[in-house]
């Protein structure tokens, strides 16, 4: 009936509907309407990247694609409800692009659109089972980051409605946020392979596609975050405090850029003054990235296009990246030194996906590395490029640093060469340096202090 009526002319809909039988068939029609609803939601939650024609099946349902059927039913669905409907029930990335294109054409009627939908304070006045259904019909994701930031409340009405499996798994993607934010550096690993018997959960390899799909969701939790802090300090503001006013500045900078859904680098955003008050906010998206491009055995050497786009990627962003076959790196593991090193001259490689990681990692953050060698320990310490030798010492102790004298230092391919501590000071190479030495990579280093 359903299927018949949709594109009949509105008096002979309204005739069939006169029957005895109109609120059994309008109950019907009410349904597969809602069906229609549903495979439409599934659609846009389903799609990798949500296309013009995606947009184009918006604006037809503002001018209510159902009005003939739902006129004559009294179904209230179609026009601008229903699609504030969907953008409720798609994933955050998905609801950003749509109301960035959306918006372009007709800001009112995004605007009149983003008023209809459910915000996450008004879950409060729903009763239980309206509760459990919003938290059945969420992504845990998007429910996480929106969790992370939301009063207690809203906490503790979420939590009373879900299932313990449910709460740890959200507890786990909060702690994961928290965690992620502590770092100082943030590594994706980029699928750049393909293999039919790994199935790619968007069902196809596109290495852009998943660290944009990446980068939009760390940015969308920084932008909660930046909004609620931006909400409380404009207050303050407007009463002067400078501090209030210099942070509030650079909030609302980080809004747009966050909008962008994309890695921040500060020193190409903001200013000298800026910068630490940027920092303090410990976003996701301000911190440097290496791209770890993971490739079949056979392209470990010279990489494949997938790995190609990466690295433009990565470059045009300053961003770093290393090509790895994480199925080489596990049979590594299960090799010694020297069979592991024969594995890699036999695939024509120098060094393992991991050593590799770990040097670019070094040189993302400017690290270097001293060592220090006794009878029973050697130790290798990471400090700051430039730092001098009382900072090192600190590193090992606070009393190294407080009460440094002198540090005796053998440069480490001078040791290797000449294979002991005794013909390194034979031959000069072991030298005391003072308060003023910058510590360099690779230096073996013993302190001179006095507490």
């Amino acid at each position: 009936l359903w299927m018949i009526l949709q594109n009949e002319h509105p008096q002979t809909i309204a005739l069939v509907l006169s029957d005895a039988r109109s609120a059994h068939a309008r109950q019907i029609i009410a349904e597969q309407t809602r069906a229609v609803q549903l495979a439409v939601v599934e659609r846009i939650a389903g799609l990798d990247r949500v296309s013009p024609e995606m947009i184009k099946l918006v604006e037809d349902s503002m001018e209510a694609r159902f009005t003939n059927i739902t006129s004559a039913a009294q179904v209230e669905v179609g026009g601008v409800p229903y699609v504030a409907e969907i953008m409720n029930r798609v994933d955050r990335s998905t609801e950003k692009y749509i109301f960035d294109e959306l918006g372009g054409r007709n800001a009112a009627l995004a605007d009149e659109i983003h008023k209809l939908m459910f915000t996450f304070e008004d879950i409060v006045n729903l009763d239980s089972m309206a509760i459990q259904r919003f938290i059945r019909e969420v992504d845990t994701k998007d429910l996480a980051v929106a969790l992370k930031s939301a009063n207690e409340e809203v906490k503790r009405v979420i939590f009373q409605n879900m299932s313990s499996r449910m709460r740890e798994n959200i507890e786990q993607d909060i702690q994961f946020l928290h965690n992620i934010r502590e770092v100082d550096a943030i590594i994706q690993v980029v699928r750049c392979f393909d293999d039919e018997n790994t199935i790619h959960v968007a069902g196809k390899v596109n290495p852009l596609d998943d660290i944009e799909t990446i980068n939009t969701e760390l940015a969308l939790a920084d932008l909660a975050s930046v909004e609620k802090r931006l909400a409380r300090i404009s207050k303050q503001a407007k009463s002067g405090d400078k501090d209030a006013v210099l942070e509030e500045k650079v909030l609302n900078k980080l809004s747009e850029l966050l909008n962008e859904s994309t890695f921040i680098n500060l020193k190409d955003h903001f200013e000298e003054d800026e910068i630490p008050v940027a920092k303090m906010l410990n976003l996701m998206s301000t911190k440097p990235v290496i791209y770890v491009a993971n490739v079949a055995e056979t392209d470990i050497k010279d990489g494949n296009a997938y790995t190609k786009q990466v690295e433009e990627y990565a470059k045009s962003h300053g961003a770093e990246t290393v090509i790895i076959s994480a199925r080489i790196e596990e049979e590594l593991a299960e090799l010694g030194p020297e069979e592991a090193k024969e594995y890699l001259a036999e695939l024509g490689v120098e060094d393992s996906g991991i050593n590799k990681m770990i040097k670019s990692v070094y040189k993302l953050l400017n690290l270097r590395t001293f060592i220090t060698a006794g009878e029973k320990e050697v130790h290798a310490w990471t400090i700051p490029a430039g730092a001098k030798a009382p900072q090192a010492a600190g590193v090992i102790h606070t009393d190294f640093e407080k009460g440094f004298i002198r540090a005796e230092i053998t440069p480490y391919k001078d040791f290797a060469e000449l294979g002991s501590y005794v013909a390194c000071k034979e031959k000069g190479v072991t030298r005391l340096e003072g308060k003023d030495y910058v510590v360099q990579d690779g230096d073996i280093v013993h302190f001179r202090f006095a507490v």
